[in-house]
């Protein structure tokens, strides 16, 4: 383009000169030029004369010829700055034109470049959900280690447990001795304390008490400190060892108990048996209660008791001898295995 305009710029100043000089002159002149052409040449005896113009220098230049000049000077300008105009106005087309397709150009571009973002965008979008569901996988897996470690925790921790030999309660036949004036039948009760689980165990206490009555004691019961002893027994796998402890009951609430008229009514009175294990799991080192509830049931201790110790007519001695007269506590509390903080309270969450 700036060569264009520089050649187009070259051409109009040249066409714009003026015109040789020669272009311009008399006619007068040239009639004397073709005059003085025509002389002859001269000899000896006749001398030649030339004729030449006369000048004065007192005589202006004839009009007509400076007004054909300059009156061709102006046409020649005149039509040179029109073609300039011309081309300029081409030129300024050509530009104008060249500017509108740069900017429908730039329009497209501009369009192109928003299909580009909007693009971008879905992509940041897809790529955003994406990583959502990443988030989401890496929380489901962590949920998942953490599940799967504390059901690690779980299955290899330790497990104390309290359990009764057989057959649960033996209580004397006749009183033995006075208390407080009045006369008490001793109810015996033998337990282990074993760990079933596959890490040691640290038991720290044991506590066993008893409740007469028709219903089980709320849980968590309450408990003396005669009720409660301090140990100190380190348990691997399957390893364990026996505690026992003596009721003190008066004979009256025996006589009670086992009498045919409290066993035939709809809510008869019992011996309610519970108590606890304390333990610490060297896994992790959390502290653990495993509760303990049983009630008696003195029908079991009747040897004729609907034939359940009668074997083929014959009646079973070790059949007896095995029998269980402390069935569960089936109220919510006893019997579970709960995680404690140093109060023996469950830990929150836990139980």
């Amino acid at each position: 383009m700036i060569a264009l305009l520089a050649m187009t710029g070259a051409i109009l100043i040249a066409q714009s000169q003026p015109p040789s000089p020669s272009l311009g002159r008399p006619a007068g002149n040239q009639k004397q030029a073709s005059g003085a052409q025509q002389d002859k040449p001269g000899t000896n005896q006749a001398p030649a004369i030339s004729s030449l113009p006369q000048s004065n220098p007192s005589q202006p230049v004839p009009p007509q010829v400076v007004v054909q000049q300059n009156a061709g000077n102006e046409n020649h300008g005149t039509s040179g700055y029109n073609v300039l105009a011309a081309i300029l106005s081409v030129l300024t087309l050509a530009v104008l034109g060249t500017q509108v397709a740069v900017m429908l150009k730039q329009a497209n571009i501009a369009d192109r470049q928003n299909e580009i973002v909007e693009t971008q965008n879905k992509i940041m979008a897809g790529q955003s959900t994406i990583m959502s569901g990443q988030l989401s996988a890496a929380q489901v897996s962590a949920n998942a280690a953490e599940i799967s470690a504390d059901a690690y925790r779980q299955a290899e921790r330790a497990y104390a447990r309290m359990s009764h030999y057989p057959p649960g309660l033996e209580i004397d036949s006749v009183a033995t001795r006075l208390n407080e004036g009045l006369p008490r039948r001793a109810v015996h009760i033998k337990v282990r304390v074993q760990n079933h689980g596959h890490m040691p165990a640290h038991v720290t206490s044991v506590a066993l008490r008893y409740a007469v009555g028709t219903v089980a004691p709320s849980y968590p019961p309450t408990y003396d400190s005669a009720d409660v002893e301090r140990v100190a027994a380190f348990l691997v796998k399957d390893d364990s060892f026996d505690y026992s402890r003596v009721f003190d009951l008066t004979a009256a609430e025996v006589t009670n108990v086992l009498s045919i008229g409290n066993l035939m009514s709809p809510e008869p009175a019992r011996i309610w048996v519970f108590g606890y294990v304390d333990y610490v799991n060297t896994l992790d080192g959390a502290k653990y209660r495993a509760s303990y509830g049983r009630v008696h049931n003195p029908l079991i201790d009747a040897k004729d008791f609907g034939g359940l110790y009668i074997v083929n007519g014959v009646f079973d001695e070790g059949k007896y001898q095995a029998r269980n007269n402390l069935p569960f506590i089936t109220e919510s509390g006893y019997n579970d295995d709960t995680e404690v903080n140093e109060q023996g309270q469950p830990k929150q969450g836990k139980g």
